[in-house]
């Protein structure tokens, strides 16, 4: 006989694991915004570390909430050679924005 643990003490049903997991997509979403924010600043100021430094935490935050394409590009981002053409690093900037534009269409 198989026993229903989800009613014990301390678990969650399903339901409310993927209302919880909604609202942390949601609140990554936000800290995305802002880091896009960043990064058109950096874009103007032309601060090649500070985007790097911003691709690093893209890097390492993106896969915890699922995602992966964003710790790909943060990871892009990260390792950027020194003398790039600043449009490039433009082109990773739109891709950075598409993507948020299609998590958050999905959201």
């Amino acid at each position: 006989m198989e026993r229903d643990t989800s009613r014990r003490k301390g678990f969650l049903d399903d339901a409310t694991v993927a209302e919880e997991i909604l609202e942390l997509r949601s609140l990554y979403l936000d800290y995305l915004r802002g880091e896009i924010d960043t990064f058109r600043s950096l874009l103007v100021c032309k601060d090649l570390e500070a985007i790097r430094e911003l691709g690093h935490r893209l890097k390492g935050s993106g896969g915890s909430y699922g995602f992966h394409h964003i710790s790909e590009l943060g990871e892009t981002i990260q390792y950027l050679e020194p003398h790039i053409e600043w449009d490039e690093v433009e082109t990773l900037f739109h891709r950075l924005e598409e993507m948020y534009e299609q998590i958050a269409e999905g959201i």
